[in-house]
Parts: C-alpha cells; structure tokens; sequence
C-alpha cells in the first residue's frame, strides 16, 4: 500500500495533470490508493475533518475515465471547504504534500465550482446550474469561463459545446471575442465621427449668426450716418434762421454746406470702415469654418469607406461561422445592420443638406427682417412672392 503511494507520489506533475483531467486512463495503484483512502473515513463521525475531506478528494481525483463536470464540482467543492480548514500560510504546502496539487490547479477546481454548481447544491452534493454543461469535460468549463457568465450558456448551446473538441471550443470563443472587439472599434469611431460632424456644423451655424448681427451693425451704422447729416443739417438751418443782434459776416452758405457734408461723409466713411473689418473678419471665420466642414466630410467618407470594409470582412465571418453558431451570428448580424443605418444617417449627402437647410434658415430669416421694413403699399407684393415661392418648392 505504501508502495503503491509513494510510487504515485514520484509521478511527473504533468503526469498527473493529464490522469485528473481525462486525458489519460489512471493507473491501477491510484484506484488501490484512491479506496483506501474512502474506506479511511469514518463513518459515523458528525464532524468533518481535513482529514476526512482530504481523503474524499483523493478518492474522487483516482476515478477512472475523463473528469466530467460531476467530479469538478465535487472537488472544487472540497478544495473549497478544506481551504477554511487549512492553517493560514499553509495552502500551497498543503497541496503539494497531501494532494500533489499545484495552487493553479486547486483555483481552477475551485472556480468551475463557484461558477458551475455552487448556487446548485443538492441532496447529494453539488449539481451543475444547467443541463447544458453536465456532460462538459473540465477543460471546455474553463474555456467557457472566459464568457460572461450571463452569456455563456446561450453560446455553448449554440456553438455546440459538448461535440466539439476543447480546441475548436477555444477557436470559437477567440472568433466571438474578435467580433464582438472590431464592431465596439467600429461603433468608437463611428461617434467620433459623427461629433467631428456635429461640432463643425456648430461651428458653422455660429458663424451664420455672426455675420447676421454684422450686416445689422452695418445698417445701424448707415441709419446712425444719416441721422446725424440731418441733425447737423438741421442746427446749420436752426442758426441760420436766427436773428442777427450784431454786425457779424454772414458766412459763405457755400462753404457752410462743404463742411457739413465732409463732417457727414467722414462719419459715414469711418463707419463704413469698422463695418467692412467686422464684415472681413466673419467672411474669414466663414472660410475657415467652411475648410474645416470640407476636411470634416473628407474624413466622415474615408471613416466611413473604412468601417464599411470591416463590416463587410465581418459579415464574411460570420456567414462562414454561421452554420456553428447560428445564434451569435443572428446577433452580431442585427448589430452590424443597426450600424449600417447609423452611417446612413451620416452619410456626406445628409451632411451637405443640414448645412444648406441652415443656412436656407439664415436667408429667410434675413429676408423677413428686410421685408418688415418695406413700405406697407409693397409688402403684400414681395410676401405674396415668397409665398409663391415656397409653394413651387412643395411641388417639385
């Protein structure tokens, strides 16, 4: 008997890695040493023990044939509950020593058990949480933990879990993973665009307003001009009609207008000025802004060229995977349509139109200013034509 532990005992560790997961057949002595170990335990003791649960596991790592999910539960369940029971510091001796465990090993165990079957106890012991994964080796169980949980049991079901090879199930979840990371890049960068897009019409939309509020500021500076020829005009007639209490010269009328009219003209000319520079500087901003919108929907037609190819080589994959996984393929395939309409809706014509409709917006409203301040016999006419105009619009 000691014979026969201690030869088990000598065994590489990738030997016995490959005799608990199933991928080879354990040998006679691990069975002999395996039973004796469970026939050890007492069996009217109320208390457990490490030694006892020490032994239970023994027991359950020398079965025969591939380690199905029932014994890595039942181990992980034990490793977890001899884990309290352990001296603090003293785990990973523990494993080595009594179990020729490697603390790897013992937190894998323990992981398929908290993730598989501990919400899932039974009347005798732990049970897997779905019938989808109790025929699972222990091998894919660990694969599929790299799926969320709230997801993983749906993708097992449709890629077929238990009839592929761990390989294949391993392959599976790369080319889920890689799907689901080039549509999140693509979305990222469609947002991007689309705030490029959205700030530049911003821009543009300001820059409207701006010059707006300068052609106004030209025609204050004009009304200003003109009201203050009249009321110099008017002080020139006010002095003029005067009486006359002494003898003074009379002055030249001639000149008398010259002065007025250079006093009126430089007014206006020095408004003029300050008009045309506001005028100049928002014509330059509309330029630039008007650039930027050009680079803007250069950059919205390559991004979108670009993320139209990814689409593309992703719907190629996923038509070659579909026959496997028919579910997933059905989701990221209504993902990637929800996203071929969002670059629809940012496509360089809608872009183009919003900016005409903004400014159609700045025109009309300017064009409604000017017709408030038409005389009323007049204003019937030029609303009666834009009216028409609209309507002809409507129409085509």
């Amino acid at each position: 008997m000691n014979g026969e532990i201690m030869e088990k005992e000598n065994q590489t560790e990738a030997q016995r890695e490959r005799v608990r997961f199933g991928e080879e057949e354990p040998g006679e002595s691990s069975s002999i040493a395996a039973a004796a170990a469970m026939r050890s335990i007492h069996p009217s003791s109320d208390v457990r023990t490490l030694e006892m649960v020490t032994a239970e596991i023994r027991y359950l790592d020398a079965q025969a044939g591939r380690l199905v999910m029932g014994h890595a539960l039942e181990i992980g369940k034990r490793l977890t509950e001899a884990k309290a029971l352990v001296a603090h510091g003293e785990w990973g001796s523990y494993l080595e020593t009594e179990l020729h465990y490697t603390q790897t090993t013992a937190n894998k165990l323990m992981k398929v058990f908290d993730e598989y079957g501990a919400s899932q106890i039974g009347l005798f012991g732990p049970e897997v949480n779905s019938e989808t994964f109790t025929n699972l080796t222990y091998s894919k169980a660990l694969a599929l933990l790299s799926v969320p949980r709230e997801e993983r049991e749906a993708f097992a079901q449709a890629v077929d879990a238990e009839h592929l090879s761990t390989r294949e199930l391993q392959q599976a979840i790369r080319e889920r993973d890689e799907a689901r990371k080039a549509l999140q890049t693509s979305e990222a960068r469609l947002e991007d665009t689309q705030r490029t897009l959205a700030e530049t019409d911003r821009q543009v939309s300001e820059l409207h307003s701006k010059l707006a509020q300068a052609r106004e500021d030209i025609k204050a500076a004009d009304d200003q001009a003109m009201a203050n020829e009249r009321e110099l005009k008017a002080r020139i007639t006010e002095l003029e009609s005067r009486p006359v209490e002494v003898a003074v010269q009379e002055p030249d009328p001639n000149a008398v207008e010259k002065l007025a009219a250079e006093l009126a003209n430089k007014a206006k000319e020095e408004l003029e000025q300050k008009a045309a520079k506001e005028v100049g500087a928002a014509e330059e901003k509309a330029a630039k802004a008007a650039e930027a919108l050009k680079k803007a929907q250069e950059k919205a037609k390559a991004e979108r060229e670009k993320l139209e190819a990814q689409l593309k080589e992703a719907e190629g994959k996923l038509a070659a995977a579909g026959a496997e996984d028919k579910a997933e393929a059905e989701k990221l395939r209504a993902e990637a349509e929800a996203l071929r309409k969002q670059l629809a809706m940012s496509g360089e014509a809608v872009t183009i139109f919003k900016l005409r409709y903004t400014a159609w917006q700045d025109a009309h409203s300017a064009m409604m200013g000017a017709l408030a301040k038409v005389p009323e016999e007049q204003r019937a006419k030029l609303a009666a034509a834009v009216e028409a105009q609209l309507k002809a619009w409507k129409t085509e």
